[in-house]
């Protein structure tokens, strides 16, 4: 049987992910393996692998969440190495918002009433989108840093993706869209 990686995501507007990587690339030393244009997206929930069998009951889940939210709107909150603990990488932090831990929250009780295999996260939901990671060679940075970018978007719909690690780095596939109530 097949062995699919996938996670749920909410996408970006083509505007911000230019202008993200513009301003994140901005006076950043060459120790950065940066994200994809394409590649830029907010995690939902992360699933793994799960055999290509189960893919029915995932897109269920993914149905039944989208039928109990309405869009909604994320608001940026700038950009800064992360996660705190580490600062391996340079993310865009999102507030945090009631509707966004809703409807991750759908959506891991809409996978667990399926039963499929997947760890539920149980740390605190910290909404971001990772820019760039750091390269396996350097040393972490010794600073924090903070670019100022606020911008509010509207959230439609979320992204079912296949993720297929390569050597370059990851690959990204959309299986499906789920557009909200």
């Amino acid at each position: 049987m097949n062995q699919l990686r996938l996670f749920f995501a909410i996408d970006l507007p083509e505007r911000i992910r230019e202008e993200l990587l513009i301003l994140a690339r901005k006076d950043e030393k060459d120790i950065w393996r940066w994200t994809p244009k394409e590649n830029l997206h907010l995690t939902l929930v992360f699933i793994g692998h799960l055999d290509e069998a189960q893919l029915p009951k995932v897109i269920e889940a993914g149905q039944d969440a989208c039928q109990k939210n309405p869009s909604f709107t994320l608001k940026s909150r700038g950009i800064a190495y992360g996660p705190e603990s580490s600062s391996r990488m340079v993310w865009l932090n999102m507030e945090k918002n009631e509707a966004l831990t809703k409807l991750k929250n759908d959506l891991e009780e809409a996978l667990l009433e399926r039963e499929v295999d997947f760890s539920r996260e149980y740390r605190e939901f910290h909404p971001h989108i990772t820019l760039a990671r750091l390269k396996l060679s350097c040393a972490k940075p010794s600073h924090q840093i903070h670019k100022d970018y606020t911008e509010d978007f509207l959230v439609e719909e979320m992204v079912l993706m296949a993720s297929n690690l390569k050597r370059s780095g990851a690959e990204y596939t959309a299986i499906q869209k789920f557009s909200f109530q």
